[in-house]
């Protein structure tokens, strides 16, 4: 594990350093009834507003998989680390990939020792570890949409598969529309022919 003998040097070193750390949250339902709040406040309707303010009460209340809503929402789901330095971005991707090399073919460290501790360091919170399939890149925080955070890929494919659908339709239409236009155009210039008056 040269990768992470490395960067702890270089830590050491404060050569890599964290600038910020942004935590995002499976909180997408209370989003949602704080934003359609804010639309209630905005266009002075108290009465939804204070129905809506119920509603976010009974919501926290509820329990998804066992763990009350309120306690599951104040658990983050995820980290953005934002690095100094892109070189430190890098070879924490490295060092997540080596790693998970290292699980797929424990036999590279023939001491069970130190493979044990080796899985050890790279523990997260809970049952997360740290490999290529927890530790991805991601855009900067402030580039992110945070309401939308929770669509899976899957989502996200068929709602691009759906705006393709809807343009190739108004492609279509407008085509459509130019075409009887053009039509239109001909078949006037033939029933009305121009007609040179100077000779009538």
């Amino acid at each position: 594990m040269k990768n992470k003998e490395r960067m702890l040097v270089m830590m050491e070193e404060r050569k890599y350093k964290v600038a910020d750390i942004a935590f995002a949250y499976n909180n997408e339902k209370l989003i949602s009834l704080l934003m359609e709040r804010g639309k209630a406040i905005k266009t002075l309707k108290f009465d939804d507003m204070r129905s809506l303010e119920a509603k976010m009460d009974e919501v926290k209340g509820e329990d998804t998989d066992g763990v009350p809503n309120f306690e599951h929402w104040t658990i983050p789901a995820c980290a953005f680390v934002t690095f100094e330095t892109d070189d430190a971005k890098e070879m924490a991707l490295d060092l997540a990939t080596a790693y998970t090399k290292l699980c797929d073919k424990p036999e590279l460290v023939e001491d069970d020792k130190e493979r044990e501790q080796i899985h050890e360091d790279f523990k997260l919170i809970g049952d997360h570890v740290f490999d290529a399939a927890t530790v991805t890149d991601a855009p900067d925080p402030t580039d992110i949409i945070w309401e939308n955070r929770h669509f899976t890929d899957k989502q996200i494919l068929y709602r691009s598969l759906l705006v393709f659908a809807v343009c190739i339709l108004l492609l279509v239409a407008s085509f459509l529309t130019l075409l009887t236009i053009a039509q239109g155009q001909i078949r006037y210039a033939v029933t009305f022919p121009p007609v040179d008056c100077s000779n009538i």
